[in-house]
């Protein structure tokens, strides 16, 4: 719960907002209707949105499992839900700041996960359209804000890396074999 304008506490949830046509950015139109993606009680933060070709994907973190993960939900063209909410994290560390990015078949999703130490993780993975985890990776041990966008069939992440005192920069982290072969399976059968 968060205090809210008001001062009384309030639980934050994820809505989207969906605009018949861009002509009704243009004629300020009233046809505009939220809808509420999450159904926590905990609340939902930090929330992204990405087109796909048959509607949207939302994705967000929320507390209802005792400690922050992140969920997506699969949305049609005028926003309602498609399908349940996914739960795409279940580490034994808090996830932050989903950024959700739309994939030929799926999605990808970059975040940060932050352990009770302090560390912070920087994370990227792909899921299927139905939430079905095709892959995640630990982009560095030392990062956080990741950013993640598709085009053409690859994956691009930018994340902010903290610095040790004293220590040399960290080499870029390198896709293992496995995932850089999925990623030219899927390249070469979204090609066909």
């Amino acid at each position: 719960m968060e205090a809210g304008a008001t001062g009384r506490d309030v639980k934050p949830v994820l809505l989207i907002v969906t605009l018949v046509a861009a002509a009704a950015l243009a004629s300020c139109s009233s046809s505009t209707r939220a809808t509420q993606v999450s159904e926590t009680p905990a609340g939902a933060f930090e929330a992204s949105l990405a087109t796909v070709h048959d509607g949207f994907v939302a994705a967000w973190y929320d507390t209802r499992h005792g400690r922050t993960e992140i969920y997506a939900r699969h949305l049609s063209l005028d926003g309602t839900p498609i399908g349940p909410e996914r739960r795409l994290t279940t580490g034994d560390a808090d996830a932050f700041e989903a950024d959700v990015a739309p994939l030929r078949d799926g999605f990808a999703v970059g975040w940060y996960e932050k352990a009770k130490s302090g560390q912070s993780r920087a994370k990227l993975g792909a899921w299927a359209p139905d939430g079905t985890s095709r892959w995640v990776q630990t982009l560095s041990t030392r990062g956080r804000n990741t950013v993640a966008r598709a085009l053409g069939g690859l994956i691009f992440a930018a994340w902010i890396e903290d610095e040790q005192p004293g220590a040399r920069p960290a080499p870029p982290a390198r896709p293992r074999r496995d995932i850089e072969t999925e990623l030219n399976a899927d390249l070469e059968e979204g090609e066909r």
